[in-house]
């Protein structure tokens, strides 16, 4: 911080020339007026501030736990860099990163915090992933500077985003990656084989919450609003698969499950149903169950459906008193087949030639008209390949006891025969 001091010789002398005026009056570009006594006034100057850390931002809701600034610490508009920080440092002024204290954020170290005041402060490690989880990512410019654009996927936000400039760090061999990468600080830092800070990372390419940087390095910070320890809201990504093992009244339905920031079991599975969209409303088998994992996968069973018809399904998360739901898909039973139980009889009335034939066929599920009779072969397995056939055409489902007289045999001879 700098400060300029600039005499009021003149003011004062012109002051002093006005014996008789008791007071001075400064009025204020709000249209206020602050009066002061001449006699308590030993001394005025002009006093000018060069502010590193920027006025507090803009507060864009997300629809997440916490508010998020529509600029860096230290810019004044989203495309700004801002000021570049070691971790931990709340003066930007800092050699090398403070790590005498952890999760930082809405402390003395935490530089949005303290310079920005109120509920401004660092993101956590879990509210920089909500705002991964929740928005949709794309590598864009604004006003010729390169960065991300954050656009959140909350129903009833869908038309707000933030924009977060790639600025790069800041090494002892000074500035690189500017237009390249995107980092900001969060509240936490974790050591493995060194110290690295957690921050959101991005490029043309890609976004990641809770990527590890050394602590060598100044970055930006994206503060957010809001009291720590607000509790991030659960969000589910519901999906409904696919429809397999297919039959007249059976069906394999499969979807998947990713939770963030659940605390408590949720409830999840598939409705089904005739009409409509499948919901808590309207269907007609429901299969569920109950999981605390951020992945689950399900494969449900269904049965007792009618054949040759056309069913909807969707999966879905039951959450407290909110419901998630996957894309609504839609299936085809199988027509119902045709089915013959077939059965051989005896022979009858057995003559030197002649022989009456019986057997006695069951029919299902079928339709127009079909051929019902039986082979009969002198060696060999009969067969519309290999003997003769007594037959007739019948239509509808019956149990059909047939029988038929086969005649001009061959007299002491060995005769097979089979519905």
């Amino acid at each position: 911080m700098k400060k300029y001091f600039i005499s009021l010789i003149l003011v004062m002398t012109g002051i002093s020339a006005l014996a008789q005026t008791d007071y001075l009056i400064i009025k204020k570009t709000d249209g206020n007026t602050i009066k002061y006594n001449i006699e308590e006034i030993s001394r005025m100057w002009f006093e000018y501030e060069d502010n590193m850390f920027g006025k507090p931002a803009d507060i864009v809701d997300l629809g997440l736990s916490v508010k998020w600034a529509s600029w860096n610490v230290g810019a004044s508009k989203p495309e700004e860099y801002g000021t570049y920080f070691y971790w931990g440092d709340p003066t930007g002024e800092a050699t090398k990163a403070d790590l005498s204290n952890n999760n930082i954020s809405a402390t003395q170290y935490d530089a949005a915090h303290v310079h920005w005041g109120g509920d401004w402060r660092l993101p956590t490690h879990a509210e920089m992933e909500e705002l991964v989880s929740n928005c949709t990512f794309k590598w864009t410019t604004r006003n010729g500077v390169a960065g991300g654009l954050f656009t959140s996927k909350k129903n009833g936000y869908t038309n707000k985003s933030i924009f977060i400039p790639a600025a790069g760090d800041i090494t002892s061999s000074g500035t690189r990656y500017v237009g390249e990468q995107g980092k900001c600080w969060c509240d936490e830092y974790f050591e493995n084989e060194g110290n690295y800070g957690y921050t959101i990372y991005f490029d043309n390419s890609s976004c990641y919450s809770g990527h590890g940087w050394g602590l060598g390095i100044k970055i930006p910070i994206r503060p957010v609003y809001g009291k720590k320890g607000s509790k991030p809201q659960a969000n589910f990504t519901v999906t409904t698969g696919t429809a397999t093992n297919i039959t007249e009244s059976t069906v394999t339905l499969k979807g998947s499950v990713s939770a963030q920031n659940v605390s408590t079991q949720y409830t999840y599975g598939i409705y089904v149903s005739k009409t409509g969209t499948p919901s808590s409303n309207n269907f007609i088998q429901n299969e569920c169950r109950n999981s605390s994992s951020s992945y689950q996968t399900m494969e449900c069973s269904f049965n007792g459906l009618t054949a040759n018809t056309t069913y909807y399904y969707r999966a879905y998360v039951i959450y407290g008193n909110n419901m998630y739901y996957g894309d609504t898909k839609s299936f085809t039973t199988s027509s119902k087949q045709p089915s013959f139980s077939v059965t051989t009889g005896d022979a009858r009335e057995i003559t030197e030639n002649s022989a009456k034939l019986t057997c006695t066929i069951v029919a299902k599920n079928t339709s127009g008209t079909m051929e019902l009779g039986m082979f009969i072969a002198e060696s060999g397995t009969p067969s519309s390949t290999n003997g003769n056939r007594m037959s007739g055409n019948f239509t509808g489902d019956d149990t059909y006891d047939l029988y038929g007289t086969a005649d001009e045999l061959d007299a002491n001879t060995t005769y097979k025969f089979r519905a």
